[in-house]
């Protein structure tokens, strides 16, 4: 869980912030070349560890969270690397505006830029669900 003590949940993923360092500039729709099996596993450590499973469900597509899967209709599919790592470390939306209450920004501390890229690479390995789920934590 981010030290902030709230579990994050998420929602539409911002524009701005923050980029990766180590010289990782995932472009639209991938993370980068870390997408081989070792590199998914330790993104499936950390949600696990961050507990993300408990808002978007253990399959990305969502409880109480929105759907956090690959669809290019109802998850994150159309989102940049830029953009998912803005809204897991800033909390932003796409506006500036901020996410959801419960999507708290996720520290370094919490997840390393290593890890992050970890988890986008995860996320973009699990089944793809098109039906569309907001979560009912936030409107």
């Amino acid at each position: 869980m981010p030290s902030g003590g709230a579990m994050p949940i998420g929602g539409a993923m911002p524009t701005g912030g923050a980029m990766p360092t180590g010289g990782a500039t995932p472009t639209s729709g991938g993370s980068g070349a870390n997408d081989d099996p070792s590199t998914i596993a330790r993104g499936a450590t950390v949600y696990a560890t961050q507990a993300c499973g408990s808002c978007h469900g253990a399959d990305a597509r969502g409880v109480h969270g929105p759907n956090i899967t690959m669809s290019q209709t109802a998850g994150i599919g159309t989102w940049t690397y830029p953009q998912f790592h803005d809204a897991v470390r800033l909390g932003k939306d796409r506006d500036g505006s901020n996410l959801c209450v419960f999507m708290v920004a996720v520290t370094e501390k919490d997840i390393s830029e290593a890890d992050m890229l970890a988890l986008h690479a995860y996320l973009k390995s699990k089944p793809i669900s098109d039906k569309g789920n907001r979560g009912d934590y936030c409107p």
